[in-house]
C-alpha cells in the first residue's frame, strides 16, 4: 500500500539543489536518499532499502485549514507561529510513498522524506493516517520521525486511511 501526506506550503518552486534535499533528509533518519528533481516532481529514492518517494505539485484548488478542521474533521496541531504564517500556502504537493519494504521501514521513509521536503519550502503537513494537520514547529518538538512514523503504522493497523 502506498503511503501519501499533503503540504499546503507558501513555496513556488522545488529546491535548486538536490544535494540539499538529500542533506535535509539524510539529517532526520537513516536513510541514504538519491534525489532528482524532474519538472513538477521530485523523485527521492533509497535504492538499498528499494524504497521511492515521489512529490508532485497537485492541481485544483489549496484546501483551506477551516474546510480540513470543520468539513473533513482534521485536527490542528501548530504553534500560533504556524498558524500565523506571514506568506500564506501557495501550491499543495502530494507525497507519496511507494511499498516496497515493511511497512515499519516504510512509513519512517516517507515521513523522513517528508519532513526533509517540508524543512525546505515550509507551510503545514495534511496526515491523512492520524486526521491532523501539522504545524512544523509542532512536528519537530512533539515526536522524532520514528515515532511519528510507528504512529502511522499504528493508525493503519486500526483501519486508519489507507
Amino acid at each position: 500500500m502506498n503511503l501519501t501526506y499533503r503540504l499546503l506550503t507558501p513555496g513556488t518552486a522545488w529546491p535548486c539543489d538536490a544535494a540539499a534535499l538529500e542533506a535535509a533528509i539524510r539529517s532526520q533518519g537513516p536513510i541514504q536518499p538519491s534525489v532528482t528533481i524532474e519538472g513538477d516532481r521530485v523523485r527521492v529514492c533509497d535504492t538499498a532499502q528499494g524504497l521511492e518517494t515521489v512529490a508532485q505539485w497537485a492541481q485544483g484548488p489549496l484546501p483551506t485549514l477551516d474546510d480540513l478542521a470543520a468539513r473533513d474533521g482534521y485536527t490542528l496541531v501548530m504553534t500560533e507561529r504556524d498558524e500565523n504564517r506571514e506568506v500564506p500556502p501557495q501550491r499543495l504537493v502530494r507525497i507519496e510513498t511507494a511499498a516496497g519494504a515493511d511497512i515499519g521501514t516504510q512509513a519512517l521513509f516517507h515521513v523522513t522524506v517528508s519532513d526533509g521536503l517540508w524543512w525546505l519550502l515550509g507551510g503545514l503537513l495534511i496526515d491523512p493516517y492520524r486526521q491532523t494537520v501539522w504545524g512544523w514547529r509542532r512536528w519537530r518538538g512533539d515526536q522524532p520521525p520514528a515515532a511519528h512514523a510507528a504512529a502511522t503504522v499504528a493508525a493503519l493497523a486500526a483501519g486508519g486511511t489507507s
